[in-house]
């Protein structure tokens, strides 16, 4: 095989049993590239990653795809050497200093893929952001999770390096990256800010009746009224602000109006079967439910890897742009949505049409009906992750690529049915319109917030990631 100048070559060895990462048959000589391993190490810890965010407390909707940005990066960034049609982010974002590797030797790229990740989900997932009902589930904390999961991928791993050097060489190299996003992560402050709490105490929301006020189901401060700041990976500050809402009326011929008629007749006096069915399942607003929306997009995007059976590096390559897309769609929606603080359906319709009607939204562990967010409506972030989410999916795999949506399989029991095949398309409409059934968004949130998602998308494929 013809070696490339800075391109790490990797010593294959030989194959155990059907359980190993590598593709094909090959002699300790043969050298390999990330593209000659299936995707199995990255699908895993993704799948962990939607494990633990289910029960991460104060990891909704900001931390959620930021840590996924970062985790994704730094994996593209450990394989980056074995992947020799793609670039590196070196020397593109300020602050950011990534270690070299060695030329000219051996890297096992699930091995330092497994140190890499191992590292960074122990900083991200903190044991205080875990639920007691998520202690439960898992029946361990957080940090336990993920050091046992990462022992049994180790103990694979040696198995079939068989090579103490290259091991020790790949794990090292792992780490040495991992270390080194986290270190520029940390140079975040909105972002570090938002990883320790959502809420700020001195944030000062506006008055006026065309302005977002708390339910009672609210908490006491707005979630992330800082989001709107912390670091993006490919918009500039002039991409994030949305278009503004419809203009502000009460009045019965208005387009506003007739848009709180639209939410209010859907769910009154009952959701019908197929609506309700739409909304609760492309829900994932709470904690201890279900993963949250952001990563809701990853869930898919690891179904539409396996369909397709790719290579690592497809794997590698769709999970850090998937993740630096839902972080900045999360920056961008948060910026809108509180640089308008438009008000939520529930306090427009129980003030101007029906003061005892409340929103679809409710919790099916504890039986708390009636949920609206804790932060302003517009424009709709489920919305806003679907846009950029299926955009970028699209990119990779195309809009006749179809999947069987089995996101919420082993949680049957808390919704009315089952999934149907999607394509990125069909997943972008229907998760953002299903917020209008709910009766948590207008529709001018869902509309403009695909839109705010298809931008971001739209600066995310236009890296250069391939040669």
């Amino acid at each position: 095989m013809k070696i490339k100048n800075l391109i790490l070559p990797f010593l294959a060895l030989v194959v155990l049993l059907g359980g190993s990462s590598c593709k094909k048959k090959t002699t300790p000589e043969t050298f390999l590239e990330v593209k000659d391993f299936n995707a199995s190490t990255t699908l895993k810890w993704h799948q962990k990653f939607l494990e633990m965010d289910r029960y991460a407390d104060n990891f909704r909707p900001i931390p959620g795809p930021r840590a996924l940005a970062y985790i994704g990066l730094a994996a593209y960034e450990v394989c980056i050497p074995g992947m020799p049609a793609y670039n590196s982010f070196r020397g593109k974002y300020f602050g950011l200093n990534l270690p070299t590797a060695e030329t000219g030797k051996a890297i096992h790229w699930p091995s330092a893929l497994n140190a890499c990740y191992k590292d960074l989900y122990l900083k991200f997932f903190n044991d205080n952001k875990q639920t007691a009902v998520g202690l439960n589930a898992l029946q361990k904390t957080f940090s336990q999770y993920i050091t046992e999961f990462a022992a049994t991928q180790e103990e694979t791993n040696k198995a079939e390096v068989n090579n103490d050097e290259v091991y020790n060489r790949s794990v090292k190299w792992g780490k040495d990256v991992a270390a080194a996003v986290w270190a520029w992560s940390e140079t975040d402050a909105f972002g570090v800010k938002a990883h320790n709490s959502p809420y700020d105490p001195s944030h000062v929301m506006p008055t006026g009746i065309d302005k977002w006020i708390k339910t009672n189901d609210n908490g006491q401060y707005p979630a992330y009224p800082f989001g709107g700041r912390v670091r993006t990976f490919a918009i500039s500050e002039s991409d994030k602000l949305c278009p503004a809402p419809l203009a502000w009326s009460t009045d019965d011929k208005s387009q506003l109006y007739a848009q709180a008629m639209d939410v209010y007749s859907l769910n009154t006096p009952e959701l019908s079967h197929d609506d309700q069915w739409i909304a609760e399942f492309w829900s994932d607003d709470l904690v201890n439910v279900s993963f949250s929306p952001p990563p809701r997009l990853i869930a898919v995007a690891l179904q539409f890897i396996e369909k397709q059976n790719s290579s690592l590096e497809e794997a590698i390559y769709t999970c850090a742009k998937l993740g630096m897309a839902l972080n900045d769609a999360g920056v961008a929606c948060w910026h809108s949505k509180y640089y308008y603080n438009f008000l939520r359906p529930e306090q427009y319709i129980k003030t101007y049409i029906d003061p005892t009607w409340e929103p679809h939204l409710k919790d099916p562990l504890t039986g708390e009906k009636g949920i609206t967010p804790n932060f302003p409506a517009f424009p709709s972030g489920h919305s806003t992750f679907a846009g950029a989410g299926a955009d970028v999916l699209e990119s990779i795999f195309g809009n006749n690529f179809e999947i069987f949506d089995r996101c919420h399989e082993d949680k049957l029991a808390l919704f009315l049915g089952q999934a149907r095949y999607i394509t990125p398309d069909i997943m972008k409409y229907e998760d953002a319109f299903s917020r209008i059934p709910l009766g948590v968004h207008f529709r001018m949130d869902c509309e403009k917030g695909i839109a705010l998602g298809e931008k971001v998308a739209r600066k995310v494929n236009a890296i250069r990631w391939k040669k």
